[in-house]
């Protein structure tokens, strides 16, 4: 589990960033809501040969990552 402590969406994109292990590929990362609790986030993977926009909801509790739901909302990143 990833622990987040402060700034949940930038810490979300900054995990999300660090996962991507694919040279030439880029997360653009924009936050929808976050609360105590939770965090939505819309992010564009961009990678050498396709793009794709998804929204990504995360539960908290004790600073640590519970749950996660991930959506493809687009098959591109078009007016991310």
């Amino acid at each position: 589990m990833q622990r987040l402590t402060t700034g949940r969406c930038a810490q979300i994109g900054d995990m999300l960033a660090g996962n991507i292990a694919n040279e030439g590929a880029e997360i653009l990362v924009a936050p929808e809501s976050a609360d105590a609790g939770s965090a939505t986030v819309k992010v564009c993977y961009r990678f050498p040969s396709n793009e794709l926009a998804m929204r990504e909801s995360y539960r908290f509790s004790d600073g640590m990552i519970t749950a996660s739901v991930q959506e493809q909302i687009a098959e591109n990143c078009s007016g991310f």
